[in-house]
């Protein structure tokens, strides 16, 4: 592990830590300078999904976690940020399990730890303080929403024997050929949208990175791409409550002059 860089404050005692991942290159942005370095209202996007964990008084530590190339450029734009939090940087990896691996191991076994996308800046208070206090309950707090629109499944040659499992309990039995290619309709009653923060004990969530990670190389056809996942797919239990249609996340171009809005309509009720 690279050299972990701690900036300032002292941890209150209270009981969970956050990581923010940022490791990201934004590649899907099509910007030179990553998205969690963009601005509205005057904060990056990477400030605004510090703040909540910084005002919460239940949080003691903030894991940032940045690409090695943007590390500078990270610890430049926080360094006028208010901390009110033991805040540490970790490097990111190659994927996001990587990154987030990395965090982990700025913490003990034993924490409970909060998992953010930088993308997500919208984070309420509300909605924190709703999972951390089911997480003290039940180990683990993952938020979603209800699917709103209708949506596909195409048949792939290469897929794991799990994943046609799922895919078969979500089936509405309506499926369509289309150049040659199987075309099935899910039941939107059945499918739910992952968000962020999402709630594990540190040692379950390394755990299940790890057997993720194995998984990965030992199968092409099993791509880790959220941590729920991989907890649930480690045989552990996950809870899920409902999240929030403002807790947006940042992935295209068209996303930024919507933010831009959001956050200023956010700002403005402040005032």
């Amino acid at each position: 592990m690279s050299e972990q860089d701690c900036l300032i404050g002292q941890g209150d005692g209270v009981p969970f830590k956050a990581v923010v991942v940022a490791g990201g290159s934004g590649a899907r942005m099509k910007k030179t300078l990553p998205k969690q370095f963009w601005k509205f209202s005057g904060k990056t996007i990477l400030e605004w999904s510090i703040d909540k964990f910084n005002e919460s008084e239940k949080c003691d530590r903030i894991v940032i976690v940045l690409p090695e190339q943007w590390r500078e450029k990270g610890k430049k734009v926080l360094s006028r940020y208010d901390f009110k939090k033991d805040v540490v940087f970790a490097l990111g990896g190659a994927r996001r399990e990587d990154s987030v691996l990395s965090a982990l191991e700025c913490l003990e076994n034993n924490d409970l730890v909060a998992i953010h996308d930088a993308a997500r800046p919208f984070l309420s208070e509300k909605l924190l303080t709703r999972l951390y206090e089911n997480a003290k309950k039940k180990g683990s707090a993952v938020p979603v929403i209800t699917a709103r629109d209708t949506v596909i499944y195409k048949k792939i040659k290469k897929k794991s024997p799990q994943t046609e499992t799922i895919i078969q309990t979500l089936i509405q039995n309506v499926s369509y050929t289309v150049n040659r290619t199987k075309i099935t309709y899910l039941d939107r009653n059945n499918l739910y949208m992952i968000q962020t923060p999402q709630f594990f004990n540190v040692g379950i969530l390394t755990e299940s990175i790890r057997k993720a990670k194995e998984a990965f190389s030992a199968d092409s056809t099993f791509v880790p791409t959220d941590d729920s996942g991989m907890v649930k797919n480690a045989g552990f239990q996950v809870s899920y409550i409902r999240g929030s249609t403002d807790n947006l996340k940042l992935t295209y171009p068209k996303d930024l002059a919507f933010f831009r809005f959001f956050a200023e309509s956010l700002a403005g009720k402040k005032k």
